[in-house]
């Protein structure tokens, strides 16, 4: 789920998707409780407006922190889906900004921002 989540930011202008309209095929609950995770490990940034909660994937403070590896991830992940990306070329993000993210836990998930570690 949340490595879905990632592509569709991925291939998303900022602040322009609402946890509300990602098809993820879970519950409300399960679908917060990635979205916390995602959040708490550095890799999105959520800001409310109104009844909504917007994202971004944090993607100059990831790659400052792991330089490459957001773009070989995504890359690899659009190979493995047979993907070439929603967002066309490659980009600021690298090859293929369609694919999905897989951190460990002792990389990206802690409670400190990206660039803290």
């Amino acid at each position: 789920m949340r490595r879905a989540i990632v592509r569709e930011l991925a291939g998303s202008p900022e602040w322009s998707r609402a946890c509300g309209t990602f098809e993820l095929g879970v519950s409300k609950a399960t679908r917060s409780h990635h979205f916390t995770v995602l959040r708490q490990s550095g890799l999105v940034e959520q800001r409310d407006s109104g009844a909504r909660r917007f994202n971004r994937l944090r993607r100059a403070e990831f790659d400052a922190a792991f330089p490459g590896l957001l773009a070989l991830v995504l890359a690899e992940c659009a190979n493995r889906t047979g993907s070439t990306g929603s967002s066309g070329p490659a980009g600021p993000g690298g090859p293929g900004e369609s694919g999905e993210v897989r951190a460990s836990a002792s990389t990206v998930g802690t409670d400190a921002p990206v660039g803290a570690r």
